[in-house]
């Protein structure tokens, strides 16, 4: 059985042995010592031996007054010292044998005089070797167990389940309800019941119970959110708010993307420019590329972006290698492959090779400034506004 002691309590039961070896110290903090050193004791095996004198010295004392003043006589010190020696080299566990232990005629336990190390064990004298491997550390293990778990996520879960969490924890605050793990159910439906107040989407509800969900699961707690009356709340949410809230976005057509792209030219700075997202938004389209696949978010993380160095244009077709995307997280990797059209306007094998022809000759994104930064996610929503409010004005005049 192995015991651990909390390093806080540790590091508090050295400063306070230290103050020990001063001539003198208040009643009330000597039992304080004590009984963090009795405490410490369940978990290191004769440590007892040490607190003795600590409780003879204790009981000596006639005046019971917390800040009676007692003068520490050279048994205690020594017993501190023998603490403080023992505490620089304790890592805070300590394992505890069985009451039980095999002897060596009920297991038959032997070895041979070969070389190399070899052990039998058992009546059929089975014979396995051993090379004597390097012992890990029990905290190696969790803390390489921590870098799994987390990684076992993409980054953008976990931003999205950690700001469930961060809703539900002041929905709670705000509410009076304890804050109590695992969830109750009675908090999980005032939970849903709140989100739909607020009028929020039937998708963002799920979302954020699918992220209390694994908070419970990760920390192996009760689920309450497969209860049949949790998902029937969200299966309410869904019919009751699908009327009104109809996606009033359109899909970009072949002839939307003509007027965009043409567009372009006065909304961009420059040429480079121009010729840039005349590319990215071309790939994009044909391609049915996510928009982070030919952008980089606002830390700069180019997890599915599309390489420079992953496409092949040629005369007739571009092809784009896309080493990993939202739905090849492991990276297995596919390739695109794009044929030329008749239409030169929105054609993207002609208009990839009009922006190749100026693209400066970076490594990395597919897609960059003159100055070699590749285009955030923001910036370029926001050029696809703007290219969309000056398509409407166009119309509203023409």
């Amino acid at each position: 059985m192995l015991v651990r002691i909390p390093p806080e309590k540790l590091d508090k039961l050295k400063f306070m042995l230290d103050q020990v070896l001063s001539k003198k110290m208040a009643l009330k903090e000597l039992e304080s010592i004590t009984g963090l050193m009795a405490f410490c004791s369940r978990a290191i095996i004769s440590a007892r031996a040490f607190i003795r004198r600590f409780y003879d010295l204790i009981a000596s004392v006639k005046n019971g007054k917390p800040y009676y003043t007692v003068r520490l006589n050279s048994e205690v010190k020594a017993d501190a010292r023998v603490w403080l020696n023992f505490l620089d080299q304790f890592n805070g566990q300590c394992y505890f044998p069985d009451r039980f232990w095999s002897t060596n005629e009920s297991l038959d336990l032997f070895t041979d005089s070969a070389g190399t190390t070899f052990y039998g064990l058992g009546p059929e004298c089975r014979q396995f070797s051993s090379s004597n491997p390097t012992r890990i550390p029990v905290d190696d293990f969790r803390t390489e167990m921590n870098h799994l778990l987390i990684n076992s996520l993409a980054p953008s879960t976990q931003k999205a389940y950690l700001h469930s969490m961060d809703i539900f924890v002041k929905f709670r605050e705000n509410h009076g309800f304890s804050d109590v793990w695992p969830i109750p159910l009675d908090d999980l439906t005032s939970f849903i019941v709140y989100m739909f107040r607020k009028k929020l989407s039937h998708s963002t509800v799920s979302g954020y119970i699918s992220g209390l969900s694994y908070f419970n699961k990760i920390n192996n707690l009760e689920d309450n959110t497969q209860k049949f009356v949790v998902r029937k709340l969200i299966e309410g949410i869904k019919r009751l708010g699908g009327p009104n809230q109809k996606d009033t976005r359109l899909p970009i057509t072949r002839d939307i993307l003509e007027k965009l792209l043409r567009s372009l030219a006065v909304i961009c700075k420059n040429g480079y420019e121009t010729k840039l997202f005349m590319a990215s938004f071309s790939l994009a389209f044909h391609g049915f590329m996510r928009v982070g696949e030919i952008t980089v978010d606002c830390k700069n993380k180019q997890m599915h972006t599309v390489k420079f160095e992953n496409i092949k244009l040629c005369d007739a077709r571009l092809e784009v290698l896309l080493t990993s995307s939202k739905t090849d997280q492991f990276g297995s990797g596919t390739t695109i492959v794009i044929s030329k059209q008749k239409n030169k306007n929105v054609c993207p094998v002609q208009i990839m090779a009009n922006f190749i022809k100026v693209r400066p000759p970076y490594l990395g994104p597919l897609f960059c400034h003159f100055d070699g930064s590749p285009p955030y996610k923001i910036p370029v929503f926001s050029i696809i506004k703007k290219v969309s409010v000056s398509n409407w004005y166009r119309k509203q005049w023409i």
